[in-house]
């Protein structure tokens, strides 16, 4: 199976943002902001803490998060999400998201996307909270947003939200789960914050004879 993968344009500098190999551009992809290349690597590693988000999309939920959250806490993750585009090409695309717990038991999840310039919320991983630990933090313009619902309270985009992520909390466990569905409707009017991998089915693999 042959992987080719894709990246997308900085929306604020126009370049390409590239760690590892390289990446073939996919202009319909939305812009989004930068940040140094060092933290970035740092936190695509450490944002691959997937566990349970490696299962296949065999089944209609998966665990995201195993036994929940400490209290005024945050944690990214890289949640890879298998769809099929309009022309027919198979892909997966790698939806950075994070899940966050306030002060009280509940927990919330979002797109790590700002809506006033595009682009992550944090410049170090897992890092979502403001200073009173009270609202989420946009580190590069100042944006606040309320914890329980991602609504802009301060900042240059009051008014708008961030991209939610429906998720259940199983009781008994503290086990974060998510449907397929939402992780795919978030993929598709979300931000766009994620990195598109196309998956080409090997020639040999259901071809026709051989040569």
């Amino acid at each position: 199976m042959e992987i080719r993968r894709i990246g997308r344009l900085c929306g604020l500098c126009g370049l390409q943002r590239t760690n590892g190999p390289a990446y073939l551009i996919v202009q319909r992809a939305r812009g989004e902001g930068t940040r140094p290349t060092q933290s970035w690597a740092t936190r695509r590693m450490l944002a691959r803490r997937l566990t349970a988000t490696r299962q296949l999309a065999t089944s209609p939920f998966r665990v995201l998060l195993s036994g929940g959250l400490e209290p005024q806490t945050a944690q990214e993750l890289t949640v890879p999400v298998e769809t099929t585009l309009a022309e027919g090409t198979r892909v997966v695309r790698k939806l950075e998201v994070f899940i966050v717990r306030g002060e009280d038991e509940k927990l919330a999840a979002y797109e790590n996307h700002c809506p006033h310039a595009g682009g992550p919320l944090n410049w170090l991983p897992d890092k979502f909270l403001s200073r009173s630990k009270r609202h989420l933090l946009c580190t590069r313009h100042g944006a606040h947003f309320a914890i329980h619902d991602g609504a802009c309270v301060r900042g240059p985009c009051v008014g708008s939200s961030l991209n939610p992520l429906p998720i259940t909390v199983d009781a008994a466990t503290g086990d974060v789960c998510v449907s397929e569905q939402s992780l795919l409707d978030l993929c598709a009017n979300g931000g766009g914050a994620f990195i598109e991998e196309e998956l080409a089915c090997d020639s040999t693999g259901g071809g026709g004879g051989g040569g």
